[in-house]
């Protein structure tokens, strides 16, 4: 049996401040890195390596990476070589009655100019 695991862009990664020389996750990496083209290509590329090293290949994927394991495995010519699909809390939309405002407001934050966007989003979201 062969294991392929596929770390998504912008993901993994800890600010070097905090216990042991981990902090929290680094935001500012997740949001430059982790757009959806990026996304998507990576785990295409995830996708070739397993069928590289194998005849047919199951998808695990967690949270962001649930979504891309169910749009693989979605797709008709990729499904003669997808053997299985495992999907741990995939993040298809969040259980709060307050998603549907907030999805927009927090995706827009994107949009906010360099500086100004990264202030914004460092109020919002601290570092552990």
């Amino acid at each position: 049996a062969n294991l392929y695991c596929n770390r998504l862009p912008g993901h993994g990664r800890r600010h070097k401040r905090g216990r042991l020389g981990g902090g929290g996750p680094d935001g500012d990496t997740l949001v430059d890195e982790a757009h959806p083209r990026a996304l998507m290509e990576s785990a295409m590329d995830a996708l070739r390596v397993g069928l590289a090293i194998g005849d047919e290949v199951i998808l695990l994927g967690m949270s962001t990476g649930g979504v891309l394991a169910t749009w693989l495995a979605s797709l008709p010519s990729l499904r003669q070589h997808i053997a299985g699909l495992v999907l741990i809390s995939p993040a298809f939309a969040l259980g709060h009655p307050l998603y549907p405002v907030l999805k927009h407001s927090f995706a827009s934050l994107r949009l906010l100019p360099g500086s100004f966007g990264k202030r914004v989003r460092s109020f919002l979201i601290k570092p552990v």
